[in-house]
């Protein structure tokens, strides 16, 4: 005999430009997990932060080392795919091994970061957050680092100057690193013509090693690191910019800075490609906008009214968790892609220091 079945709706139907969009899936990431190699052979995983364990495979442990940004599951379960032949065509399985694997607690979910990165401080953290821009205070610094090229550092004060510092500003310290004595006499020169606008430091070689002396003086027991770490003789033969950053940040110990190189100019534009989106990025991010001349670029530049030390000072100082706010920020947008380690490294916190 048959088996008939009906079903009847009693609710008018739904128009088709009403129609809900099914919930993105979430994102995840095999990151801040320990694993361990046990006898029989399995690996057992443990999660530093939440203590989760679990027991797998060898393969499946080698597996989830391709899960380190934070995607999709289906997107890391493509990715598996295309890394281990011998699992093509197999993604439906590979998924479901990874859903239990993030069931289990051994994957970090978009949710879990978006909670440890807008959760309020603890009180007993001793961080505390200043608001650079509206501070009576000047507790931040600009640096500029300089070497033989005083054009290029003429450039680059004129393009500071050029809109009012925000008040808390403190000044301008100029690191020469030039090799020739004119050039740092040039680059004093500018420096004492832009005195007149603004408080302009040359801290010249001359200055340099009067700080050096002094902390060897002072602790004579760090004199190989100090001159490690600030002095250029340490480096013959070498490009030393790197001790030119050391010295701006040891000359900002105790306030904000904002260090330039000599080749740029502060100027505020609005981005040229399409995408703003706030986003965790990495060391390895580079982008670029290609014009045919210099007229071109001038052209399609649409500046902004700011002064870009305004701008920077918005973000400077403040914690992650002031930064992302609760309600506002793109979750996914800014997550996709990330390295969970690299992600995981930060807690709402995390200040902006330079």
């Amino acid at each position: 005999m048959a088996s008939i079945s009906y079903t009847y709706s009693h609710s008018a139907p739904t128009p088709a430009g009403n129609q809900t969009k099914p919930a993105p899936e979430p994102l995840f990431s095999f990151c801040a997990v320990n694993a361990l190699s046990m006898p029989g052979p399995a690996v057992l995983l443990q999660h530093r932060e939440t203590d989760a364990r679990m027991v797998v495979t060898p393969d499946v442990a080698n597996a989830l080392h391709h899960c380190r940004s934070f995607k999709t599951l289906s997107e890391h379960a493509a990715a598996i795919a295309q890394a281990m032949p011998e699992l093509a065509g197999a993604q439906d399985a590979v998924k479901q091994t990874l859903s239990q694997v993030a069931n289990n607690g051994l994957m970090t979910a978009d949710t879990y970061v978006r909670e440890r990165l807008t959760a309020r401080a603890a009180a007993s953290s001793g961080l505390e957050t200043r608001a650079p821009g509206g501070d009576e205070t000047a507790d931040t610094r600009v640096f500029i680092l300089t070497c033989d090229r005083p054009a290029a550092l003429q450039r680059l004060l004129a393009s500071l100057q050029a809109k009012p510092f925000p008040p808390n500003i403190e000044g301008i310290w100029v690191v020469d690193d030039s090799r020739s004595p004119e050039n740092e006499r040039e680059n004093a020169a500018i420096c004492n013509e832009r005195q007149a606008n603004f408080p302009v430091t040359h801290f010249s070689q001359a200055s340099r090693e009067a700080l050096l002396n002094h902390l060897k003086t002072m602790h004579p027991e760090h004199t190989t690191s100090i001159d490690f770490a600030l002095s250029r003789q340490h480096w013959p033969g070498h490009a030393t910019h790197g001790v030119a950053r050391n010295i701006a940040q040891l000359l900002s110990v105790g306030k904000l800075a904002l260090i330039f190189d000599d080749d740029v100019l502060a100027e505020a534009v609005v981005r040229p490609t399409a995408s703003s989106d706030l986003r965790f990025g990495t060391l390895r991010d580079r982008g670029a906008t290609l014009y045919s001349s210099r007229e071109a670029m001038d052209q399609s530049k649409q500046a902004l009214d700011d002064s870009p030390l305004t701008l920077m000072g918005h973000y400077l100082g403040k914690s992650i968790g002031e930064l992302l706010g609760v309600g506002t920020t793109d979750w996914r947008a800014l997550l996709h892609g990330a390295e969970g380690d690299q992600v995981m490294r930060h807690t709402s916190a995390s200040t902006t220091k330079l």
